[in-house]
């Protein structure tokens, strides 16, 4: 069965890419032309959230790690599996 997968990855490398296509459109185009502005607020505010995000998605993706990691310590040490271990997903911290 085909799956979705490469068309989503594709897509969202897509939406990565798109705010920069657009600057780069409207900076490159002849009939618009605009100055160069500095730095602003809402430039700080989108950097912030962007850190933010990363920061988060970096903590989410190391505490999958750990869980991952002693579950199958667990499981080739033949060790009883219980709570969070025994449904095979991680139910605590950011995954509550």
């Amino acid at each position: 069965m085909w799956s979705n997968i490469p068309l989503h990855q594709n897509i969202l490398l897509w939406l990565t890419a798109c705010p920069a296509i657009i600057v780069w459109i409207v900076e490159s185009s002849t009939a618009c032309p605009s100055p160069a502005s500095p730095f602003a607020a809402l430039d700080a505010v989108a950097a912030a959230l962007y850190l933010f995000f990363i920061f988060i998605e970096a903590k989410a993706d190391n505490e999958q790690y750990q869980f991952q990691t002693e579950k199958y310590r667990r499981i080739s040490n033949k060790e009883k599996l219980s709570g969070d271990y025994k449904d095979g997903y991680c139910q605590s911290g950011l995954y509550r």
